[in-house]
């Protein structure tokens, strides 16, 4: 396949497999992502729904069977619906149609990761040296093989009870790490920041005032407080136009390097470790947040 720039592009994990059922709302998403695109997306999709069970019916499109990942012998009805496709199956589809396939990291977080990442990322927390950090790994590999530590199928995120365990593949969260931590009786735990949900500010009628000179009633207002949003998103933008990020977890790391006296941002520290901190509002930025825009950014970043 030549070089050339497709006009849309489409991110999926590298080791997760996409269910055929997903696949004409994933397309027809990667072509009309903006919420003013609602109608041409409709359209799409129900236009996709039709061609993909052809393509499979042609062969051009490779379908398998989500138990084994073999070849589906008898893609039809419910069972077409079930089946799944593994990322290489699909490049070559979904470029004949326009549509770039992104990858993006596996077991990188933040509910999910690979035991060698999630080794790296305690060791960052507890401000460890590389050796440290290799022990960590190995000892959870080692419990992960024992099943001390549930250890999770990268396909499907469920546990996985049998079979070799790959520091590079098979997938744990947080809470299995902690878990194992308690029973150890280790002194310190995985911490992995969270966004901080609240409820929208319901906006006060300002009480109205007397002026005693006047009897003239005077309405105190207060000002509204700025958000991350208010702040930061004009630079994100700028930083978006400038660079090609995939995913909001790239760009987030993008703009945690760039973190410093010529950005919003500083590199979080104690408890706001692994977040951005916006100076101007003394908040963290978790990627989270950040990912609940990353439509609104998209669209900002394209004007």
């Amino acid at each position: 396949m030549n070089n050339k720039t497709l006009p849309y592009w489409l991110a999926l994990e590298e080791s997760k497999t996409v269910r055929f059922s997903e696949l004409a709302h994933l397309m027809a998403k990667a072509m009309h992502p903006g919420d003013h695109e609602l109608m041409s997306y409709a359209a799409a999709r129900i236009n996709l729904e039709t061609e993909l069970k052809q393509a499979v019916k042609d062969g051009a499109l490779t379908v398998r069977n989500a138990a084994g990942l073999g070849r589906h012998t008898f893609a039809h009805g419910d069972a077409l619906q079930r089946a799944v496709m593994l990322p290489q199956d699909l490049r070559p589809f979904l470029a004949e149609r326009g549509i770039e396939l992104r990858l993006t990291p596996h077991g990188n977080g933040p509910d999910l990761w690979t035991l060698e990442n999630a080794a790296a990322a305690i060791a960052e927390q507890e401000q460890w040296h590389d050796g440290a950090r290799g022990s960590l790994e190995s000892a959870l590999l080692e419990a992960a093989s024992s099943r001390a530590l549930v250890v999770r199928n990268p396909h499907t995120d469920l546990p996985k009870t049998d079979g070799d365990v790959r520091a590079f593949y098979e997938l744990v969260t947080p809470s299995d790490v902690n878990a194992w931590l308690e029973k150890q009786g280790l002194p310190y735990r995985w911490s992995v920041a969270r966004p901080e949900v609240k409820p929208e500010p319901q906006a006060a009628m300002p009480a109205p005032v007397a002026d005693s000179a006047s009897n003239t009633p005077v309405v105190k207002t207060k000002a509204k407080r700025r958000t991350w949003w208010d702040v930061s998103s004009p630079y994100i933008v700028d930083v978006m136009r400038a660079g090609q990020y995939a995913t909001c977890k790239e760009l987030y790391r993008a703009l945690e390097a760039k973190a410093g006296p010529d950005s919003p941002f500083d590199k979080g520290t104690g408890v706001n470790r692994g977040s951005l901190f916006v100076r101007e509002i003394a908040r963290a930025l978790d990627v989270k947040t950040v990912q609940n825009k990353w439509q609104t950014l998209r669209e900002l970043a394209q004007k």
